[in-house]
């Protein structure tokens, strides 16, 4: 019996939020959380993975999945400098062994590299067997946690009206890549909303916000990022990442958002700031050097057969979300769901696809049940500063708790670990 399925017994017997302090911190000490992490050429990646074992209240129930897309490198760990580790193994990493079996990783060649959507799909299919895990966290490879941060969002998860069909999902703030050290314990929180309409693609682009005040708790969103998003691990097997969309970039965000809908789950933003995320690409290579950059890696002929299959991704996905055609190839898991129309998705969010159109309520991103300008006033939300910022707020975490089970680091699983596969 899972975590699931041991709450939705506790709750036949007994009122919602009821249970004894003791048996939730049971369930939470048991419950286990697979991360996923899309990486290319990240020199972040080896860190975040250092950080999130580090920080968390219970690193025995964490097991970290990773795309791990580099170019192979002959470099050992004592030739490495100080940040010379792009294209560089987590397992390669200084101080990786400690967790090694709790990392599985798929290794591809950044040749092969086909964007983050097919690598988010090759991380639930290769890596993952279903039913071994309770939480799935879905992050970019350049993060940053608070600690505890495990159960900050088991906890959050378990506030919202129906945790089994929720998921927590924000633009995290950002932190500074040299100083993990100086995070704040307990930040603001942001949520997304509405920024335009792309002129080439003619998806909807997203922005962050930020809350001036904490909410009480997670608040319903309207939109969905890729980047941050934590939920029971069944949504894996109901809404899976497209694997027929190859070299997509815009597009996964909005129609992840319309699949997990339809499908009946809620987006809800997260009431603390329990993850940090790193916006800024200056520091790494893209994946768009495989097709679009003037200093392309690949060949003209390459790139241009790579522009074709990504107009069709493009085409496949516009078709889903500007007209509910449910793709063809590789069935209708990969669409939209019947539990929600398409209509009834774009009333939710305020934005209609064709006419290109965004209400007031999409660009404020959070459902309120009050007019937009109440809820405004009543918030006082502000558009937040895309550059780190430190707050100086107290280093208090209200849900924290200490754990001495180790429970989640004897727990069998399907797959042994280390799990390295290559594809070169």
């Amino acid at each position: 019996m899972n975590y699931h399925q041991k709450k939705k017994t506790m709750n036949s017997r007994e009122s919602e939020r009821s249970e004894p302090n003791e048996i939730n911190d049971l369930i939470e000490k048991q419950a286990n959380i697979f991360v996923s992490i899309a990486s290319y050429r990240d020199p972040e990646t080896p860190k975040t993975v250092q950080h999130l074992f580090k920080t968390a209240a219970n690193p025995g129930r964490i097991t970290v999945l990773i795309n791990e897309q580099n170019q192979p490198s002959s470099k050992t760990t004592k030739q490495l400098q100080e940040n010379d580790y792009e294209d560089v193994s987590v397992m390669n990493f200084p101080n990786s062994s400690r967790y090694a079996q709790q990392i599985r990783i798929l290794q591809i060649n950044s040749y092969e590299a086909r964007g983050p959507v097919i690598a988010r799909a090759q991380i639930e299919e290769e890596l993952y067997t279903p039913g071994e895990a309770d939480f799935w966290l879905q992050i970019d490879s350049h993060m940053a946690f608070v600690k505890h941060w495990d159960n900050v969002l088991i906890r959050q998860n378990k506030m919202l009206p129906e945790p089994d069909k929720s998921i927590l999902t924000t633009l995290p703030p950002d932190y500074n890549p040299g100083d993990r050290k100086s995070l704040p314990s307990l930040s603001l929180p942001n949520f997304i909303g509405f920024h335009d309409y792309n002129n080439i693609r003619h998806f909807p682009t997203q922005q962050r916000y930020q809350f001036q005040n904490f909410p009480d708790v997670p608040r319903r969103s309207l939109f969905y990022a890729g980047c941050f998003a934590f939920s029971p691990a069944s949504i894996i097997e109901r809404v899976p990442y497209d694997k027929y969309a190859p070299y997509l970039f815009l597009g996964e965000e909005i129609s992840m958002a319309a699949r997990f809908f339809t499908n009946g789950y809620d987006l809800f933003s997260p009431s603390s700031s329990p993850v940090f995320h790193l916006t800024s690409r200056k520091y790494r290579p893209l994946f768009w050097e495989q097709l679009h950059v003037k200093n392309a890696k690949t060949s003209p002929v390459v790139r241009e057969e790579r522009k074709l299959i990504e107009a069709n991704s493009v085409a496949r996905i516009q078709n889903l979300i500007f007209y509910g055609k449910n793709p063809t190839e590789g069935g209708g898991i990969y669409g939209l769901g019947n539990e929600r129309s398409l209509d009834d998705f774009q009333k939710f969010t305020g934005l209609n696809f064709l006419n290109k159109n965004a209400s007031p309520r999409a660009k404020l991103g959070i459902e309120e049940n009050a007019s937009d300008a109440e809820w405004i006033e009543k918030y006082n939300v502000r558009k937040s500063k895309w550059e780190y910022a430190l707050r100086n707020l107290k280093p208090i975490i209200p849900v924290d708790f200490k754990i001495t089970s180790s429970y989640g680091s004897n727990k069998p699983s399907h797959k042994p670990a280390p799990v390295v596969r290559q594809l070169y």
